[in-house]
Order: C-alpha cells, then structure tokens, then sequence
C-alpha cells in the first residue's frame, strides 16, 4: 500500500454529513445544530499585541530587580555562612514581632486572633528554644533525659 492510497481511501470511505431538515429534529437537537458553526464563520480572536506600554514594562523590569536582589541576599547569606553561623532571636525579640504584626491590624476581631497566633507560634518557638538547649550537650541531655525517666516512673 503506498503512502498516497491513504488519504485517496479515506476520501472514499468516508460518510457523507446528512443534515436533517430543522422540522424533522426535536426541539433539543435543533438548537445544538444552529450552535455549530462552520470554520469560516468563527470570529476572528484578537491578538493580544506584545508588551509595548511602557508602564508595563517599568513594572516587568521592577520586578525582575526585586527578585534578583532577593535572590542575590539569599545566595551571598548562604555563600558566606551566615545562615548557619547566625542564632535565633530571643523570645523577647519574637514578643516584640508577635505585638508589632497584630498592632497593624484596628479593628479588634483581627488583632486579638492574630495576637493568639503570635503566641501560639512563640510557645512553639520556646519549646523548640528548649530542645534546642537540652540537645546543645550531651551532659544536658543526659540529665534532661534522666529528669524524664524519672518523672515517667514516678507519676
């Protein structure tokens, strides 16, 4: 079979379109056979011009240097160690944030939500704070491990 006999076979095999006259076909069938529209009666779709305006492109350009200055801090903290030399803050300084983000917000439904929030994450942070204190050193965990047996025990 040659390559060209396909498309001259699928000519011949293929089934004419019959459409039905609009009285013969229930009401349905009508209105989805006026829907269908032909290639050459489809609207054309605009194209969507490129990016000329130049506030647009200001605004592109911002961007794209505020997202290089972030990856740029980002990739010289790690470079220099600073990410894993540098200590957490203090729970008085986290206090602090906690009270700075919720004081941004008047309307007291927010604030005191976010205010449970904050503390609620500064509990969870003084808890990591303390494994982290316990785990420092191995005479520390040894005893923090002790004090736990025993409390474990004797409850």
């Amino acid at each position: 079979m040659s390559a060209a006999a396909g498309p001259a076979r699928q000519e011949a095999e293929a089934v004419p379109l019959r459409i039905p006259e609009p009285g013969s076909m229930p009401a349905e069938a009508r209105g989805r056979a006026t829907s269908v529209t032909d290639d050459r009666t489809l609207p054309s779709i605009p194209r969507v011009a490129p990016a000329t305006d130049s506030d647009a492109i200001a605004r592109a350009q911002a961007a794209a240097a505020a997202i290089t200055a972030w990856a740029g801090g980002v990739t010289s903290a790690v470079q220099s160690g600073a990410l894993v030399t540098s200590h957490p803050s203090s729970l008085a300084d986290a206090r602090e944030r906690v009270h700075a983000a919720a004081a941004g917000w008047e309307a007291l439904a927010v604030r005191v939500p976010r205010l449970l929030w904050g503390y609620g994450w500064l509990g969870f942070k003084a808890v990591l704070h303390l494994i982290e204190w316990v785990t420092e050193s191995p005479v520390r965990f040894v005893i923090a491990a002790v004090l736990v047996a025993v409390a474990w025990f004797f409850h």
